[in-house]
């Protein structure tokens, strides 16, 4: 047979007596510090905002890299000579794949022949035989008249055949003297016209060269300008695209200033009270504690207890007043049953 009993228990722990006044000051003065903290919050500006200087120069920005004018210039003027230099490339290209040089040595003789036999030549024959001419009919001929007029044989055929030798030699010499002028009017037509068809198959040459490498010029020039008016052109939406961002990140600062000002003031209460909690909260200073305790005697206290009651129930029955005087209170018994206690 055993028996428990359950008490309930309560105890208060407080801090030391010496030490009390200075935790109820330090209590007083963290309350007054958060009041102070929370009212005092910094409530100014948390970003820096741009200067007017910074957004003028944004928009400045902005207005240069949407005024496309000289980019669309210079790729209308890069399109224009491309084109015509393509045109001429192609024409140039055309004329030297068909290029024949023009003449040869037909053509050549023909024209030393009409340089030869120009009409000045004959003038220059006639200025040529003047001399032989004046000497046949000026002295000789008269000559041979009076020799034979006075030898009575003026009539006669060795005067005949005499004056045709003189006109035969005086022919002679006029057709030498012609060959030689013509023959060298020949060499020379010869020599202009081999150096005039050189000089118009160079001419035509370098005219289909030169137009060549001024299409390929042109062509890369007026390709140099369309890259040029690409390239101004993306350099202009690139600062278009920079002063338009800027001016973003001028409106995100003024966003952003207004959520760390509210922020700032939320973290500073946190944190005022982080440290209010810190010192009022954070320590053990004391406190209250309730609880129970139950015990269970061992078998012999219990019939120890047994007895001793047995024996102040005897004595109740044999002396009652006594016995109440000796009765101290009433105890718990098994199964939470009173029963009652004496000296």
């Amino acid at each position: 047979m055993s028996t428990s009993s359950t008490q309930e228990t309560s105890s208060t722990t407080a801090p030391w007596q010496a030490q009390q006044p200075y935790l109820k000051q330090a209590w007083d003065q963290a309350q007054t510090n958060l009041a102070k903290a929370n009212g005092n919050t910094y409530s100014g500006e948390q970003v820096a905002q741009m200067t007017p200087e910074q957004l003028a120069t944004f928009r400045q920005m902005i207005g240069a890299g949407s005024d496309t004018s000289s980019a669309s210039t210079a790729t209308n003027a890069g399109t224009t000579a491309a084109n015509a230099g393509s045109g001429a490339l192609t024409s140039a290209l055309s004329g030297l794949t068909g290029y024949s040089p023009s003449g040869g040595t037909d053509s050549n003789i023909a024209a030393a022949t009409a340089y030869a036999n120009n009409p000045v030549v004959d003038g220059m024959v006639q200025s040529a035989m003047r001399d032989a001419t004046r000497q046949v009919t000026e002295q000789a001929m008269p000559q041979l008249a009076r020799s034979s007029a006075l030898s009575g044989n003026t009539m006669s055929s060795k005067s005949a055949l005499a004056e045709g030798v003189l006109a035969r030699g005086l022919a002679d010499k006029t057709a030498d003297t012609s060959a030689a002028i013509r023959g060298n009017l020949f060499n020379q037509g010869l020599s202009l016209a081999e150096n005039g068809r050189q000089a118009d198959n160079a001419s035509r040459l370098g005219a289909l060269t030169g137009a060549a490498s001024a299409g390929t010029g042109a062509l890369s020039a007026g390709t140099n300008a369309l890259n040029s008016g690409v390239s101004q052109l993306g350099n202009l939406f690139q600062m278009a695209a920079t002063g338009g961002s800027g001016l973003q990140s001028a409106l995100q600062l003024a966003i952003d200033n207004e959520r760390a000002k509210t922020e700032y003031g939320n973290n500073a209460a946190a944190n005022n009270l982080a440290n209010f909690w810190n010192i009022v909260g954070s320590g053990n200073w004391g406190g209250e504690s309730q609880g129970k305790t139950t015990s269970t005697p061992s078998t012999w206290s219990t019939i120890a207890s047994a007895l001793g009651a047995g024996s102040s129930i005897f004595k109740l029955f044999t002396n009652p007043a006594s016995s109440v005087e000796m009765m101290t209170g009433l105890g718990n018994g098994a199964g939470g049953h009173p029963y009652p206690m004496f000296k």
